[in-house]
């Protein structure tokens, strides 16, 4: 069996100097996590009779990011429901 793939990578940075995760005075809310991924698109070719996976034929693929600690990357915000 042979796997070849071709990578492309967006990224989302962002950087927020605040660290109050709390609603505007006044207003109600809740926190939310967004994680960041890493997608590829690809395809596979050969026979997987024998695996439990699908073949590929150019579907995007996208698996969570992680930090180098071992931690999902993502953005923490306020959800503002009022």
């Amino acid at each position: 069996m042979s796997i070849g793939y071709v990578h492309s990578e967006t990224q989302h940075e962002s950087f927020a100097s605040t660290t109050n995760l709390a609603p505007t005075p006044g207003h109600h809310g809740y926190i939310t996590f967004r994680p960041k991924y890493l997608c590829a698109k690809g395809h596979t070719e050969g026979d997987f009779s024998g695996e439990k996976l699908e073949p590929m034929k150019g579907r995007k693929w996208c698996i969570p990011k992680t930090l180098s600690g071992g931690g999902l990357d993502g953005d923490w915000e306020v959800v503002e429901t009022d």
